[in-house]
């Protein structure tokens, strides 16, 4: 399968206008024309990843974090990310990275984490709306505008005006104008094609979850069961008598999300749970009655698989497997 058809796919279901403006995901290297039969799904991007890669004879490594994030000015072996990039391009092997719009997409990494935690009917935190927009074109070869729109898994209905069809089908923005740029280079449009904006229809996104408790709980009893479920020896918690302590609301931010807490807590929450919580952040929310549970970013992220493997195992043709390097962070 192309790398294009696979991309599509992933895009399909967690789109790129979906992540935040500082982030860098997509296609970071590679021929969106490469044919892929192996991948390897990582959540970093490392020397040992590559290599494993290597040794695997895999096309397409697709990961969480995106290994480049800052312009870079050149690439030789004198530096981690120069050799690494070299690696990749010398072996063929392409890199895809979902991040922030895998954490943000619903019934992406923030509500795989509140269903493993056993949450349910979770409101965003830094919520997106986006509205959705109908595009319309004639063709006088149906079959081939068909293929073409079902490989972006794309549904769409058809009229019939003699010789020619015409086709319509609703999608965001950037997907919309994106099937019929495609569809335009591939002389499948007669004349124009049209793009309209729909009122009242509408998809959303954003950053963490906030999940409501069917009963106030003591929070060292919430804080063993998380444990449990994400398989955890210990988690680090702060704010004033913990011991003491009730809650009835729960926010979930995966990764780095200790920054969300003044948002969490005006939505009512009593506990963020997140990874890399940073001193000032925790000292400030302990102050305002927030309690703060940092159960680890990699041990909030790793399982992204799940999502991504989902969408795989639906290929023909692809195999996959995972390979995650080492946690960063250790406790001793």
């Amino acid at each position: 399968m192309k790398l294009s058809e696979i991309i599509s796919r992933l895009e399909e279901k967690f789109p790129r206008q979906n992540a935040e403006s500082w982030d860098n995901v997509g296609l970071l290297i590679g021929n969106r024309e490469k044919e892929i039969k192996k991948i390897q799904i990582s959540l970093d991007v490392t020397m040992r990843v590559i290599e494993n890669a290597v040794e695997n004879n895999v096309d397409l490594i697709i990961s969480h974090h995106p290994f480049i994030f800052s312009p870079i000015k050149d690439i030789n072996n004198d530096s981690v990310i120069g050799r690494k990039i070299l690696k990749l391009i010398e072996n063929k092997i392409a890199v895809y990275s979902l991040h922030t719009n895998l954490d943000s997409t619903m019934l992406g990494l923030n509500d795989l984490i509140g269903e493993k935690l056993g949450f349910v009917n979770g409101k965003i935190i830094d919520s997106v709306k986006e509205n959705f927009y109908r595009g319309e074109f004639y063709s006088d070869n149906r079959e081939k505008a068909e293929e073409e729109l079902q490989k972006e898994n794309i549904s769409f209905k058809t009229e019939f005006h003699g010789e020619e069809t015409k086709f319509i089908f609703v999608h965001k923005k950037e997907k919309v104008y994106s099937i019929l740029e495609k569809l335009n280079r591939k002389s499948l449009i007669q004349g124009e094609y049209f793009i309209f904006e729909l009122e009242n229809k509408y998809t959303e996104s954003g950053i963490g979850r906030v999940y409501s408790l069917d009963k106030k709980e003591n929070l060292l009893d919430v804080i063993k069961d998380i444990k449990e479920k994400l398989n955890l020896e210990n988690a680090v918690i702060s704010g004033y008598d913990i011991e003491k302590a009730v809650i009835k609301k729960i926010a979930v931010v995966n990764g780095a999300g200790s920054s969300y807490w003044k948002k969490a807590k005006r939505m009512g929450a009593d506990l963020l749970i997140t990874g890399d919580l940073k001193y000032h952040e925790a000292l400030d929310a302990k102050e305002e009655g927030m309690y703060i549970l940092d159960v680890g970013h990699y041990e909030s992220e790793h399982f992204f698989n799940i999502l991504i493997g989902k969408i795989l195992a639906e290929l023909s043709g692809v195999e996959y497997f995972i390979y995650n390097d080492e946690p960063v962070l250790k406790r001793i």
